[in-house]
């Protein structure tokens, strides 16, 4: 009689769930959803700030006449060690980690875009001072020039 409740317990619970862990598989599978579309906003977050980066790199600066930031600069503190160790080991946990990673990885790249903003906001501002320092006549002398417009 024992193994028989037992045996049956075992097919009850392996083959039909109850309310409450169907509830719990349902919303297990919405966060899951939820999470894959996040990794994907972030993705296309991520590539809207390269965007940003490269406008930067090669208008703001090259108009400010300034070299653009190495990439190690860009890239500073990007990997390296688990924010969020506890995560790692519990199981089932790869996507709420890889979202931790990427939006760690966003936030750190905006932070680099902002200083590198900051930076060319200082150059706006002074691009007045700087220009009257330069010189506006080429300082070249008379007999320099051999050929019409040299």
């Amino acid at each position: 009689m024992l193994v028989l409740a037992i045996s049956i317990l075992l097919v009850r619970d392996r083959y039909f769930r109850s309310p409450r862990s169907e509830r719990l598989m349902m919303q297990q599978e919405q966060v899951t959803y939820e999470l894959e579309l996040m990794n994907r906003d972030m993705r296309v977050y991520e590539s809207i700030l390269a965007g940003v980066a490269f406008n930067d790199d090669h208008i703001y600066r090259v108009y400010f006449e300034v070299d653009p930031w190495p990439s190690t600069l860009r890239n500073a503190g990007v990997g390296g060690s688990y924010k969020v160790p506890f995560l790692v080991k519990k199981e089932d946990s790869d996507l709420l980690v890889k979202s931790y990673r990427n939006l760690d990885q966003v936030e750190r790249k905006l932070m680099v875009q902002s200083a590198s903003f900051d930076q060319v906001i200082q150059m706006a501002r002074t691009k007045e001072e700087r220009l009257a320092a330069r010189p506006a006549i080429q300082p070249l002398s008379l007999n320099d020039i051999t050929h019409f417009g040299s």
